[in-house]
């Protein structure tokens, strides 16, 4: 085989260059000897591109699955693109370091392959690992993140309470305004089930279990801790199968309407006597 004529020029100071001294001396190796399994065998069997390195830095040939990868690249081009990696700060071999291929970005890696004569290293591996897809997906995460913050902002910009739950009524979400309202802190709430918020006195009821129970829009009114009254709104919602998958609660201080409209009586009352 032709790779085996490439890993076999690797041994050319002197070292029996049959199958067998292909692999480094061990006893685990024994098993390798008896099926016949070269070091070139081994080299094509890996999963990622690879490219085999003499002791100078010189390509000597690349495995199947670069070979499958990059057809139309010959050594030329091979050539080419090592000298871009030695010109590149090259971090201690075995670790890992980024580099661009075709275009592509890869997190790649100079691994001894563990064959020396008289104490000197006699080749190298360059793995290359095609990290785009990885790359789109911490972009598409750093997205997803920009998105939630927003939605933070505004949950956080609405005057009535907000408050979100899963299907189960676990809580995921409430806003500053809710605080304001009921008294009751995110600390208190997060992750945990509305129930036992009901049970331990948190509120005195729960639109969203009502919700819940109803599979539909229900409004209550609300005793809160702070003493205010409040109206509370809450509305499930439901995933392409029917299932509960959120139910998003609203809840309006009606003790500041009140007060609202008795100052804007008071005030309308004043313009009438002038």
């Amino acid at each position: 085989m032709a790779e085996d004529n490439i890993i076999h020029s690797i041994m050319g100071k002197g070292i029996d260059s049959t199958p067998d001294s292909l692999l480094p001396k061990n006893p685990g190796n024994s098993i390798f000897m008896r099926l016949g399994i070269t070091g070139s065998t081994l080299f094509n069997a890996l999963p990622y591109p690879a490219i085999l390195l003499d002791a100078e830095g010189n390509v000597l040939g690349s495995n199947t699955s670069f070979q499958n990868k990059f057809p139309q690249d010959g050594n030329d081009n091979i050539h080419s693109f090592i000298n871009q990696v030695r010109s590149a700060a090259i971090p201690q071999r075995n670790e890992d370091f980024k580099v661009v291929y075709k275009g592509k970005v890869y997190w790649s890696r100079v691994i001894d392959i563990g064959i020396s004569h008289n104490g000197e290293k006699l080749g190298y591996i360059l793995m290359l690992r095609d990290m785009s897809q990885v790359e789109r997906i911490f972009l598409e995460l750093a997205h997803v993140k920009g998105l939630n913050k927003q939605l933070d902002r505004i949950i956080n910009a609405s005057f009535d309470g907000l408050y979100i739950t899963d299907g189960k009524g676990v809580t995921l979400r409430l806003n500053k305004a809710f605080e304001r309202i009921t008294g009751v802190t995110a600390p208190e709430c997060l992750g945990r089930n509305v129930r036992e918020l009901v049970a331990e006195g948190y509120f005195s009821r729960s639109g969203t279990l009502l919700a819940l129970e109803k599979r539909a829009r229900v409004t209550v009114p609300l005793q809160a801790k702070t003493g205010k009254n409040a109206l509370v709104t809450s509305t499930p919602i439901f995933d392409d199968q029917g299932n509960t998958v959120l139910v998003v609660t609203n809840v309006r201080d009606m003790t500041e309407l009140v007060e609202l409209e008795q100052r804007l009586e008071q005030v309308e009352g004043l313009r009438q006597k002038e």
